[in-house]
């Protein structure tokens, strides 16, 4: 697998620092879900047969225009869309029992929670809990935190987002049953406060990472409730910028390589 994981142990939140150890295979998986195959790769990091799949050029063409987009106020979009395929992979990895992803984003600064995804109880009665994920690839990882995250996790918790959950929790209930008593019951077990989890996943360069404190301080006093419902998530690398230009370069050099109809 493309990621490995760490768990930290702290007293408020999960804590979990990823590694990229297989370069070629993250590229491979992220090249696949900017061309819309999350399917297929969900399959493939599941253990599933993967099966064939063919794209035509233009979506390769496109996705390299966006990833050759460097410009001021560009390249920030364009570093946060490649971590979003990143978080998406790692969450895929560690997904257990009945879990529906969200597909991610298929362009740049598209509106909307950055992951969403259900688990449903073994039993079928209900949904355990809805994960909502907040990624971020920033050199200020703290400010960060305080100063975008938190206020938005805010506005979550205060109920005021609630149709859009909800609207995203439908569409995955809707794709899991076809039954329309299960699909109500699983729609109205959803939205109960505590059942909603965070999963608040940063990038940033290791010489930003605060020394005399922890990065994800404060995330009890936005979200209350067991430590399950915060999770706190980490990749360093030695410059984030120069990282994520090099993952960019590799997806094109990939996406370059492709048959295409």
């Amino acid at each position: 697998m493309p990621i490995s994981f760490e768990e930290k142990k702290t007293k408020t939140h999960r804590a979990f620092r990823w590694k990229v150890v297989d370069d070629d295979r993250l590229v491979e998986y992220v090249g696949m879900l900017m061309l819309g195959h999350f399917h297929h790769v969900s399959n493939v990091l599941t253990g599933l047969s993967a099966g064939r799949w063919t794209t035509r050029k233009a979506p390769v063409e496109r996705a390299i225009e966006e990833l050759s987009k460097t410009d001021v106020g560009c390249l920030e979009n364009r570093d946060g869309w490649l971590f979003q395929f990143v978080s998406w992979i790692a969450l895929a990895l560690r997904t257990k029992g009945k879990v529906l992803l969200e597909a991610p984003h298929p362009m740049p600064s598209q509106k909307g929670f950055d992951g969403l995804a259900i688990r449903i109880a073994d039993s079928n009665e209900r949904v355990e809990f809805v994960l909502l994920t907040e990624d971020k690839a920033t050199e200020n990882p703290r400010q960060t935190f305080l100063k975008k995250v938190v206020p938005e996790i805010g506005d979550i918790e205060s109920g005021s987002r609630e149709n859009q959950i909800l609207t995203g929790v439908t569409t995955l209930v809707r794709a899991h049953t076809s039954d329309e008593e299960e699909r109500q019951r699983l729609l109205e077990s959803s939205l109960f406060g505590k059942t909603i989890r965070y999963r608040v996943c940063i990038a940033t360069s290791e010489s930003e990472l605060p020394k005399k404190i922890d990065l994800f301080k404060g995330f009890d006093d936005c979200v209350s409730g067991d430590i399950e419902r915060r999770g706190g998530e980490l990749i360093l690398a030695d410059d984030v910028r120069i990282w994520l230009q090099q993952l960019a370069d590799k997806v094109v050099e990939h996406l370059n390589k492709l048959p295409t109809k």
